[in-house]
């Protein structure tokens, strides 16, 4: 384990001020590692005390009070218990409530900006009719240079714009106005879905949670009109 982290380390220096939270993706190799590390020390806990191994197993690996729960935001949780409810009775998903509503309102073919871009993977999984705009850097590639104009940042005017949250339309929303031409929104936005689903472990909360508009929650779609 130490070998890993100090080569892990030394191969991908990052600065800890920008990358607060990416760098978990680089325990994923030594998971089995760190399950067979604590089988192997509540292993040691046998005879009358082996109670206490599967008093401890239980918590460490069923519930998040060993890793600061009662702490965090969401508060303690028995995270295994959590999933498998999710699994029998899943809760209203932001994205499928999005998705839903392109795959009845969008013909296949018209285009969608997802704001923010990283909030586009799942509605082209759930709403794959549409034409995902601005999805590639601009110019393009050799490779994709028979590609519509619409696929490049800041080319061609989307039909629909979808933004979760009022920050993800205020960070993003003025690269439209850069477009060419210039895209003006109608207000005419459809409240599809107020909640709030991370697909993150660490922020799942595993229940949809109320939107909050003081907050800027909620999801707003628009109608660009065109050649305005």
């Amino acid at each position: 384990m130490a070998v890993y982290v100090l080569v892990t380390a030394l191969a991908s220096p990052e600065n800890v001020h920008l990358a607060l939270l990416a760098d978990v993706r680089y325990v994923a190799p030594v998971i089995l590692l760190c399950i067979a590390l604590g089988a192997w020390v509540l292993s040691g806990l046998r005879g009358r005390w082996a109670w206490a191994g599967l008093l401890l197993g239980a918590l460490a690996f069923g519930t998040n009070l060993l890793n600061g729960g009662p702490w965090l935001a969401l508060g303690p949780r028995c995270t295994v218990w959590q999933y498998a409810r999710e699994l029998a009775a899943p809760p209203p998903d932001p994205y499928r409530a999005a998705s839903d509503w392109i795959n009845l309102h969008v013909d296949p073919g018209q285009s969608v900006s997802v704001l923010p871009a990283s909030a586009a993977p799942p509605m082209i999984f759930h709403a794959p009719g549409p034409i995902y705009a601005w999805q590639l850097s601009f110019p393009p590639a050799p490779q994709f240079s028979n590609l519509a104009p619409i696929y490049f940042y800041g080319q061609g005017d989307p039909d629909f714009m979808v933004a979760f949250g009022r920050d993800a339309l205020a960070r993003y929303g003025p690269a439209f106005a850069s477009a060419r031409p210039p895209l003006r929104t109608g207000r005419g936005a459809a409240r599809v879905w107020p909640g709030v689903l991370p697909s993150e472990l660490f922020w799942h909360s595993f229940v949809a949670r109320p939107c909050d508009v003081r907050r800027g929650e909620g999801i707003y779609i628009f109608r660009v009109k065109q050649g305005m």
